[in-house]
């Protein structure tokens, strides 16, 4: 039979009795068991994932000057990308199923997945009447690709083999969720301590900071300095560095401090107290806005200083002095500014002393021209014995003006000359004017130099308008 199910066989028996004849039958009726075989097909693979890590920064490089502070956005970038699946491979379960109330005899099982022969593992090698025996089968495959599972049952019996049990199963890897490494990372960064981003695909994170100058080293008033900033993938230790410059500029101030004992007798115990007020001495009070120095005076400087506008002034040195008034300056990031502070013994006596003082005040005006930090201006006097010539008649004041002071000049008449000086490019008002020094008195004078030059481009109704005055059309490239 080729199939379940009964079988009948009839026997016919036929004789002759005494000359007659005689039949007999019999029905044998048999029941056909058959085995069936199936396959159950698990595929199962990893996925692994690799990830690249950009850091960046904007803007890359600050310029400050204390006590200004400056912001800085730092961007994070992962991506991510599937490499080729590894642990590929097929497993699953053979089940033989025995119907019959006989016991059936396993002679073996064979599994080829796409060609490849699966390690097969049973339990025993007789399927028990009326049940089932399950052999576990798998194999690693070469690549992820779909197939198919064929599997043959040998079964025997005492009078021989029986014909095999066979089945096939497809392979289908469409709907496999694969096992991942690496397939979500966490990153930390170094400017920010006890953060962390999760990512589970390509993507980015943003963040700001501030950056000052404070607590930083300066020289000659400038520091430049690097800001390192690190984001590492906690997972696989990869990391992406950034890194930004960072330039701060302070300022120094410093003071002449000039003294004129006149008839006085100099006294080595004198001292002199002068502070400044602004930025960094908010009340003038701070520890550090104030400085001495000793009766012949001299240069006190404070530095570094956040730049910005200051008084210098001085405390009371008593009632023997004329003392001078208080002086504003600009402190500028990167640069120095220096300011001039005159004493003047007064003798108390009525005696007075044998000479007088000139302060010339010099003022800059660069108009709408850049300043040129890099030139000076010197302020010379002639008269009493000086000539252009002649030590101490001359001194110079920086690009953006001062003040110039002779002491204990003779009593007369003086010329304040300014020498070296480009007409064309300067405007001179105060030079050449005659000052008369008094005996014991200070005299006070003014050099004014304005700028001619404006920037190349000027909107027509900024070009100066005056006869004979500069005119500066656009440059223009043939």
């Amino acid at each position: 039979a080729d199939a379940p199910g009964e079988l009948s066989n009839r026997v016919d028996v036929m004789a002759t009795h005494l000359g007659q004849p005689v039949t007999a039958d019999a029905t044998c009726t048999s029941t056909v068991w058959r085995l069936a075989v199936d396959a159950s097909v698990v595929p199962t693979y990893t996925q692994p994932y690799t990830w690249t890590i950009v850091k960046s920064a904007s803007p890359i490089t600050v310029e400050l000057a204390p006590p200004a502070s400056a912001a800085i956005t730092y961007s994070i970038g992962l991506t991510r990308a599937p490499l080729a699946p590894i642990d590929i491979a097929v497993s699953g379960t053979v089940t033989v199923a025995n119907p019959s109330p006989l016991a059936a005899r396993l002679a073996g099982v064979d599994v080829i997945v796409d060609g490849i022969p699966a390690t097969v593992t049973c339990p025993g090698d007789t399927v028990p009447p009326s049940a089932t025996l399950d052999c576990h089968y798998g194999t690693v495959l070469p690549r992820r690709v779909d197939g198919s599972v064929a599997v043959t049952a040998s079964m025997v019996t005492d009078a021989g083999p029986l014909l095999p049990l066979t089945t096939t199963a497809p392979v289908d890897f469409s709907g496999t969720l694969p096992a991942e490494i690496d397939a979500t990372v966490t990153v930390r960064d170094d400017q920010q301590p006890g953060v962390t981003w999760p990512f589970t695909g390509t993507g980015s994170v943003s963040y700001t900071t501030t950056t000052s100058c404070r607590d930083v080293s300066y020289e000659n008033l400038v520091s430049t300095g690097r800001i390192t900033n690190t984001a590492t993938i906690q997972e696989t230790g990869q990391s992406a560095t950034e890194f930004v410059t960072r330039i701060c500029r302070t300022s120094r101030i410093e003071v002449t401090k000039l003294v004129d004992w006149d008839t006085g007798t100099p006294n080595p115990a004198k001292r002199f107290t002068i502070c400044l007020r602004g930025p960094s001495y908010p009340t003038g009070t701070e520890a550090g806005a104030c400085q001495e120095t000793g009766y012949q005076g001299g240069v006190l400087a404070w530095e570094p200083v956040d730049p910005g506008l200051y008084t210098v002034s001085e405390i009371n040195p008593g009632d023997d002095w004329d003392s001078p008034l208080p002086a504003d300056v600009e402190a500028l990031p990167g640069e120095t500014v220096g300011v001039n502070l005159f004493n003047r013994y007064i003798d108390q006596g009525g005696q007075g002393g044998t000479g007088g003082t000139l302060l010339v005040r010099k003022i800059v005006d660069w108009g709408k021209a850049p300043p040129d930090l890099g030139i000076s201006f010197t302020i010379c006097i002639t008269g009493g014995g000086f000539t252009v010539d002649s030590l101490g008649a001359c001194q110079e004041v920086g690009a953006e003006g001062g003040e110039a002071v002779w002491l204990n000049l003779d009593p007369g008449q003086y010329t304040i000359v300014e020498p070296d000086i480009d007409p064309a490019v300067w405007d001179i008002s105060g030079a050449g004017q005659v000052v008369t020094i008094v005996k014991d008195e200070e005299t006070m004078a003014e050099v004014r130099n304005t700028n001619k030059n404006v920037p190349t481009a000027l909107p027509p109704s900024d070009e100066p308008a005056g006869h004979g005055e500069w005119i500066f059309l656009p440059l223009m490239r043939r």
